[in-house]
């Protein structure tokens, strides 16, 4: 293999690393904000348990808002599966 074309593989495994490792940033950027809201949620339902049950609508979207949440955290978490398992072309290694 000659020297420019090394320099051309290069160049691209250095671009497929930085995509991914904006990706990577981004992702774990995305993961706080459901995962925010869990913690809210559930320090709220902690702090007004006694309340909440004498208002069961309330406790319901309480409980929606947390599992509305873990769900977006676990789609995310899938994504960030994908990210991580992801390799370069194969013509560039």
């Amino acid at each position: 293999m000659e020297l420019e074309e090394m320099r051309k593989r290069l160049a691209r495994l250095e671009e497929f690393n930085e995509r991914k490792k904006s990706l990577i940033l981004n992702t774990l950027h995305d993961l706080k904000n459901p995962l925010a809201v869990i913690k809210s949620h559930a320090d709220l339902l902690q702090e007004k348990l006694e309340v909440l049950l004498e208002r069961p609508e309330d406790l319901r979207e309480m409980l929606s808002a947390i599992v509305e949440a873990a769900d977006t955290l676990a789609k995310k978490l899938e994504d960030f599966a994908e990210i991580a398992r992801s390799q370069p072309p194969r013509n560039d290694i």
